[in-house]
């Protein structure tokens, strides 16, 4: 995996852990990182004059560092930091939750059990 698909993988991470509007992604996430737009956009097709350590670091930071620079930079050691799981892989599309968010997901699910269980008898 090279450097574009990992900064592309932080941006979904972000659309989806932020919940920042897809249609309005890139503006949200360069403005709250401090960064042009345009640039954003540019390194995530993979332009390497705009595709720099910089940018990624501003980014990943602007949004507490879910992923390790070391990850993110060079692919190397581990991806997420402490507190950020993934919840659900696949080919195209990778989301990631802080455990407390599965936590309390999976106690709403047991509620929701139990009240259909009680309406059913």
């Amino acid at each position: 995996m090279d450097k574009k698909e990992r900064l592309n993988k932080l941006i979904r991470y972000i659309i989806w852990a932020y919940d920042v509007p897809f249609q309005s992604a890139i503006k949200t996430i360069a403005d709250h990182a401090d960064i042009n737009p345009s640039n954003l956009s540019t390194a995530l097709r993979g332009n390497e004059n705009y595709l720099t350590d910089r940018l990624i670091r501003k980014v990943n930071h602007a949004y507490d560092s879910p992923f390790f620079d070391q990850w993110l930079l060079f692919g190397t050691g581990e991806m997420l930091t402490e507190g950020h799981t993934a919840v659900i892989t696949d080919p195209t599309v990778i989301i990631y939750s802080q455990q407390e968010t599965i936590e309390r997901l999976t106690n709403i699910l047991r509620e929701l059990t139990v009240l259909i269980n009680q309406q059913n008898t």
